[in-house]
């Protein structure tokens, strides 16, 4: 069992590690072909593309593997349909809501409707990308992580090879355009590597029922409202750039965010392969075991950041270049903000075996509350590092809010979880 966990590990870490690789290689060819401000422009469409993306997904991602590991009598390949169809229905709603607003959402975001255009290839783009998401997700609720990494890296992997053939032959002139409309359209390749990989055993039909629907947001609903207020609020702090500073100083974020963005990688790839594990946990001895491993990375977690914090001037300089030279603060103060997401994000995988997933999205409600103050008082006085700040302070409170909630609930209930979730 161990030994499975294992090699799943290593499997999705190897998938995870090519695609924050490939999209960092993406990113840093746009921010080197493009100036400073036209990053931020970039930086904030992908920002509204993920938000997007996990609007239409709704929580069914973790909600189908869930379901799919936990209950037997479901048919895997109709739990596939039913949430492949519904997202299309809601990616369709998104793109009607989209476009008669797109120019009213540009002027708000970046005071100009000349970018409407990019809102209305994000909604098309985000509504692909989640309908081939659920390919991934169905090869992970049926433990096929060889699929399920090779799909992983569709997306990242079309895109790297698209922007740099836009930079091959668009170059500097007209980059911007260009550098959008190939990251919308990184769903389409993944959609059709999923339909290539479908399983022969579970093959897709096109089947809708509403009831096992109903049944799969039982699972999800927390769960699903917790990926919606974190998608559409938890990085409204690059919007607030726009809106409260310029898109110089989105930049000079985005260069910062992108840079420490490989330090989560390791987050994910730990997510995606304990989850059913821990959603397994029988007893208040599981959770107390799992975190005394978890705990036992904490020294080298400050290791690595008093590393990183010493190169962070030198990965700047060689990542993006001289003219990011003002994304060295912001970066310096997000490197602390990742890698306590290490901990706190496993530690917020344990809401499942313990029944209380709406905890976390109390806590995910207040984590938000508290950046987006944070960073309305300080982006006008301190721009990007005002941002970076306001992230820092949500981070602190969700690691002292979920070690506060499980050691409470943990250490006030002798009864097995099994014996808990039988009495629910």
């Amino acid at each position: 069992m161990h030994s499975s966990i294992k090699l799943n590990l290593i499997k999705v870490s190897t998938g995870n590690f090519l695609n924050a690789a490939a999209a960092m290689a993406a990113n840093l060819i746009v921010a080197r072909q493009i100036g400073v401000a036209d990053y931020g422009v970039y930086g904030t469409l992908i920002v509204v593309f993920t938000m997007l993306t996990i609007l239409i997904d709704a929580g069914t991602s973790t909600a189908l593997v869930t379901t799919i590991k936990q209950n037997a009598e479901y048919q895997s390949s109709k739990v596939f349909s039913t949430v492949l169809l519904f997202r299309s229905a809601i990616g369709i709603l998104v793109i009607l809501a989209i476009l008669p607003t797109s120019a009213l959402i540009s002027r708000l975001i970046f005071h100009t409707q000349d970018s409407s255009h990019y809102f209305i290839w994000i909604a098309l783009g985000a509504t692909f990308m989640a309908i081939g998401q659920t390919y991934q997700s169905y090869a992970q609720a049926r433990g096929e992580f060889t699929t399920y990494l090779t799909l992983a890296i569709v997306p990242s992997l079309s895109k790297l090879v698209a922007i740099v053939l836009v930079s091959i032959f668009v170059g500097h002139a007209g980059g911007l355009p260009w550098f959008v409309a190939v990251t919308a359209i990184g769903g389409i390749p993944l959609c059709i590597a999923g339909l290539l990989f479908q399983p022969a055993k579970a093959p897709f039909s096109i089947e809708f029922d509403l009831s096992l629907l109903s049944k799969i947001y039982r699972v999800s609903r927390w769960i699903g409202a917790s990926n919606i207020v974190s998608g559409l609020t938890f990085r409204l702090d690059i919007v607030f750039l726009n809106i409260l500073a310029n898109t110089h100083e989105t930049g000079y974020y985005n260069a910062a965010f992108q840079a420490a963005c490989i330090i989560p990688l390791i987050t994910s790839s730990l997510t995606n392969t304990l989850l059913p594990t821990v959603a397994g946990f029988r007893s208040k001895q599981d959770i107390q075991g799992f975190i005394h491993k978890l705990m036992k990375v904490v020294p080298l977690l400050i290791i690595l950041a008093l590393v990183l914090e010493l190169a962070a001037p030198t990965l700047i300089d060689l990542a993006f270049g001289d003219k990011y030279a003002h994304s060295l603060l912001p970066l310096q103060i997000l490197i602390p903000v990742f890698l306590a997401g290490l901990v706190s994000n496993q530690l917020q995988l344990l809401a499942f075996p313990l029944n209380k997933p709406h905890l976390h999205l109390y806590s995910v409600i207040l984590q938000s509350t508290i950046m987006l103050s944070v960073d309305w008082i300080l982006i006008p006085r301190l721009g990007a590092a005002g941002a970076a700040i306001g992230m820092l302070a949500a981070k602190i409170t969700a690691i002292i809010i979920t070690w506060w909630i499980i050691a409470r609930y943990v250490h006030s209930h002798n009864e097995t979880l099994l014996e808990r979730k039988e009495a629910i």
